[in-house]
C-alpha cells in the first residue's frame, strides 16, 4: 500500500516539475481574476472571460499584470537537465604487426590423380 502511494507521489512530483502541469496550480488565481471581472460587469460569463484572456490579443490595460499570472498565459521552460559525465581516460594500446613467413608452394604434379582427389575439393595447399 505504502509502495503504491510512493510511486503516485513521485509521478505528481515528476509531472509537476517536468512539464506545465503545474500551471493547473494557479486555477485559483483564475477564479479570483474571474470575480473580480464579475463584479466590475455582472453580465460576463465564464466562456466570454476565457475568450477575453486567452483568444483576443493582450492589451496592456490597466490589469495586464494580473491576467500575466493566469494559468498557461506564459510558457516558462522549467525542465533543465544538465548531464554531468566524468572525462574518460584514454585507453592506450599497441598491437604487434603480423609476422609473415614467406612459403612457397606449388601445384600438385602428380599425372594420375586418384579417384578420391576429386571427390574432396577443399584440399590443402602442398608444400614443395
Amino acid at each position: 500500500m505504502f509502495r503504491k502511494w510512493f510511486a503516485i507521489l513521485m509521478i505528481a512530483v515528476y509531472a509537476f516539475a517536468n512539464t506545465e502541469l503545474h500551471q493547473l496550480l494557479k486555477l485559483p488565481v483564475l477564479a479570483s481574476h474571474f470575480m473580480e471581472h464579475r463584479s466590475e460587469n455582472p453580465d460576463i460569463t465564464l466562456v466570454a472571460f476565457l475568450y477575453l484572456h486567452y483568444i483576443l490579443p493582450q492589451p496592456k490595460d490597466k490589469d495586464y499584470d494580473r491576467d500575466m499570472q493566469l494559468p498557461f498565459k506564459t510558457d516558462v521552460c522549467s525542465v533543465f537537465h544538465v548531464v554531468v559525465a566524468p572525462q574518460p581516460t584514454p585507453i592506450l594500446f599497441s598491437v604487434k604487426p603480423p609476422v609473415y613467413h614467406e612459403r612457397q608452394y606449388c601445384a600438385y604434379q602428380t599425372p594420375f590423380l586418384h579417384f578420391t582427389t576429386l571427390n574432396d575439393i577443399w584440399q590443402p595447399p602442398r608444400a614443395c
